[in-house]
């Protein structure tokens, strides 16, 4: 415990922090309630250990592959409907389970030329893909990232990209062709197993109007789902309740929950709880979500991360197919086909599996898809057979043996050689793009055969005002030390993690607020209870400590159990709970310095004084009895220059007197005990001067040592007869005694000595000029100092007139001590 604290203190201390830190416990937990999530949550959460990816999730992106994060931004997130449809093919044909459709795809809205909400997305989306083109173009040559050399180079492609959007803007203007949304309505009739969400930007599709009845429709379920304050999103609510009463259900949630037999969310002591029953393999999960029902899922570490395929990679294929397909119907002239079945033929079998695809389109069936999928695969293999059979051997060998025999002339062998030349060539191309055809039907086959998909933009998006958005106390305090979030997932992105989470069960738990609020109360009862005794430095350091530890145990019980406590709250209570505890024991601490050098000051000498009260003892309420060396000093010549007429005079030579001889005995290291008139009483081995050398723990010589009896008499001897050969000291009379005296402090009269060696000591300097000398002492000094030079004088009588102590002439000489 502090010196300068009690134990009454100690506890009054204990409750003074305890009180504010209870009391702002409670606010963060209110203010916190949801629970409130920022940075520091973010930054946690990265540290987890890896949750499972969900094989099955397969993420279209609809942006651009060729550019990293920081580059200019192209991504073309809007689909043409041909292009939508080409998609939907490519995946009934590769058999994927399901396609969420979270793009927008243009198509005829009312008056059958681009909408109003159309066209102000459009120009919005454009427009906001050129400021941000600008804005990273710009930042990369302030930072040098572009080298002065290629920044022409780069302003070049910006002027071209924004070409390229006023063409995307003028194409959103002009009518649609009605073929392409008749197309995209069969094609997703034909997958079957499609959703789009009801809140896109952009509803313009005429899902329903012509065609099929509504297999494109918006099913009323949502995808955009709300960003946190900051504009970071970290959770996402399975069924949310619009102001309207509307109950809406995010689309993954309501695509996923018809796999299990029963989805509810039902509402316990420890808030919503999604249970999940009668999935494959009789799956039960229980997945706690926040207050507002909102399930805080987990984000991909480095090196963990959803399946991802390009939407470029569909259109690719679509391209790369048709493209072989003409390069065949052009080298037909050549006669590639003359040694070929016609069952066996590829552009047969091509325009056979066209045949039957739109056979599977007008009546889609299980068995039509089937059906085309048999007829794709045998037009591959007949490309396969007919790229890497003998087909060419056979035909360039017909015009080997044509040139060898010379029965043309030299004009017809000259034609049979080009046309020799010309069909190698063209086999040469044409297994160039098989072989790119092929490489993209394997690539879309491995990744989307029982593929759960989402098609829309994959890549973060600028949370709008992210980085200039204050954050809640004490969140904010964290901007100084963690960068700011200023990207938040896209909703492809977030479907996914929904997704991901609701397939595996593994999701944030939200923790209580009552088990936060007890848990920082215990941090502020700890802190409290371990503040209490402490000094003002020593518990500002502990509490500091004690307040990173306390965040730190929250912080890794979530990155290793996953269940969220906030570790601010509990930090910050201890935090407060130091703060308000170092400034009471700080003042303790001042008060209780103060009080010592008002009392004690005046009567020792400064490095003593610091001594004392570093080793807070004695108390000035204290009264202490010890063998102490008292040596009174008189200055008969104070009365002698008296002037009677002038007390001021006379004020001033007795407090000059006073001054000099304290100054002399505080740097010796003796304490003044007492003064008046001419008289000055002073001593040697008070308990000041004890407790000064010895310390707070240590004994002082005056108690550890041989001879510690008689060292205040020596001390006391010794300084004597070193100040007699200082210059006015030989004019002055002294009277020295040792024995036990009490020291004891009071307001009135000081630090004060009472006992008989005080009164003998100021009686025989009183006595000194009588007997004409200079220094007399008791025979307790002679008896401490055996081989004192000393002359016997007299006997100091009691009151009484019995009998008393003698009393001696200390010889004019040094005494060494």
């Amino acid at each position: 415990m502090a010196v300068y604290i009690t134990k009454k203190q100690s506890w009054i201390r204990f409750l003074v922090s305890f009180l504010p830190g209870a009391g702002l416990a409670v606010l963060l937990c209110s203010l916190l309630a949801g629970p409130h999530l920022g940075p520091l949550y973010d930054f946690l959460l990265r540290k987890r250990p890896p949750f499972p990816v969900s094989g099955e999730l397969l993420i279209i992106d609809t942006g651009s592959p060729s550019l990293a994060r920081g580059a200019l931004d192209i991504t073309e997130n809007i689909l043409e409907p041909s292009a939508a449809a080409s998609v939907l093919l490519t995946m009934t044909e590769f058999q994927a389970s399901s396609l969420i459709l979270q793009a927008p795809v243009l198509g005829l809205s009312a008056g059958g030329s681009a909408g109003e909400e159309e066209i102000r997305y459009r120009f919005d989306e454009e427009f906001g893909v050129l400021g941000r083109n600008i804005r990273n173009l710009f930042d990369a040559i302030r930072t040098g990232s572009i080298a002065p050399a290629d920044s022409a180079r780069y302003v070049g492609e910006l002027v071209d990209l924004s070409e390229r959007g006023k063409e995307r803007l003028v194409a959103a203007l002009v009518r649609r062709d009605e073929e392409g949304m008749q197309q995209l309505e069969k094609a997703a009739a034909a997958f079957g197993n499609v959703r789009r969400p009801g809140d896109l930007l952009v509803q313009v599709i005429r899902a329903g109007e012509e065609g099929h009845p509504g297999a494109l429709a918006s099913t009323g379920e949502y995808s955009r789902a709300q960003a946190d304050r900051d504009g970071v999103l970290r959770r996402i609510a399975p069924v949310k309740a619009e102001f309207t009463g509307q109950i809406m259900e995010h689309i993954i949630y309501g695509s996923l929950k018809s796999r299990y037999g029963s989805t509810e969310i039902e509402v316990t002591q420890d808030g919503p709880v999604l249970r999940i029953q009668g999935g494959p393999e009789g799956a039960k999960r229980s997945i706690v979500l926040d207050s507002e029902g909102a399930l805080l899922f987990e984000v991909p570490r480095r090196g963990e991360d959803f399946r991802r395929i390009q939407a470029k990679d569909f259109f690719d294929y679509d391209e790369a197919d048709k493209s072989l397909r003409r390069l065949l119907s052009e080298s037909e002239p050549l006669g590639i086909f003359s040694g070929v079945e016609g069952e066996n033929n590829p552009c047969f079998l091509y325009d056979y599996a066209l045949s039957v695809r739109e056979e599977m389109l007008s009546g889609p069936n299980e068995d039509g898809k089937i059906a085309w999928r048999e007829a794709r695969d045998a037009y591959m293999k007949s490309l396969e057979d007919f790229l890497y059979g003998p087909t060419e051997m056979i035909l360039v060998g017909g015009y080997e043996e044509l040139i060898a025999s010379e029965a043309l002339g030299e004009e017809g062998i000259q034609r049979l050689v080009d046309l020799r030349d010309s069909l190698i060539r063209a086999f040469v191309a044409l297994r160039g793009r098989y072989n790119d055809l092929l490489d993209l039907r394997n690539k879309l086959n491995s990744a989307l055969a029982d593929s759960f998909c989402i098609l829309g933009p994959g890549a973060p998006v600028q949370a709008p005002g992210a980085a200039n958005r204050m954050l809640p106390f004490p969140a904010n305090l964290l901007k100084l030390f963690l960068p700011p979030q200023t990207e938040r997932l896209s909703d492809t992105e977030a479907s996914a993690l929904l997704a991901n989470s609701l397939l595996t069960g593994r999701a944030v738990i939200p923790g209580r607020m009552i088990w936060l609020l007890f848990g920082a109360l215990a941090c502020a009862l700890l802190t409290g209870l371990c503040l209490k005794s402490l000094g003002a430095l020593s518990s500002l350091c502990a509490g500091l400590l004690i307040s990173f530890v306390s965040g730190a145990v929250f912080s890794w019980s979530f990155m290793l159990s996953g269940l969220w406590l906030d570790p601010l709250v509990p930090a910050s209570t201890c935090l407060l709970a130091t703060l308000v505890s170092f400034i009471w024991a700080l003042a303790l601490q001042v008060s209780f310095s103060r009080r010592f050098r008002l009392s004690y000051g005046p009567f020792v000498s400064r490095p003593a004084l610091r001594r004392v009260i570093k080793a807070g003892r004695p108390r000035p309420s204290e009264s202490c009895t010890v063998r102490a060396g008292v040596v009174a000093v008189k200055n008969p010549g104070l009365l002698v220059q008296e002037d009677k007429t002038n007390p001021r005079s006379s004020a001033e030579m007795a407090l000059a007197f006073r001054e000099r001889v304290a100054e002399s005995f505080k740097e010796a290291g003796g304490t003044i005990v007492g003064s008046e008139g001419d008289l000055v009483i002073a001593c040697f081995g008070s308990p000041l001067e004890r407790i000064a050398l010895g310390g707070k723990d240590l004994a002082s010589p005056y108690d550890d040592h041989i001879h510690a009896r008689s060292a205040p008499a020596v001390r006391a001897v010794g300084f004597v007869t070193e100040l007699l050969k200082r210059e006015g000291s030989s004019l002055w009379h002294y009277g020295l005694d040792t024995g036990e005296c009490t020291f004891v402090w009071s307001p009135l009269s000081g630090y004060s000595i009472f006992g008989r060696p005080a009164v003998r000591a100021r009686i025989l300097a009183g006595l000194a000029p009588r007997y004409k000398a200079q220094v007399l002492i008791t025979s307790s000094v002679s008896e401490a100092l055996p081989d004192l030079p000393a002359r016997k004088l007299d006997v100091l009588k009691e009151k009484d007139g019995s009998g008393g102590e003698v009393f001696y002439e200390l010889a004019l000489k040094r005494y060494a001590y």
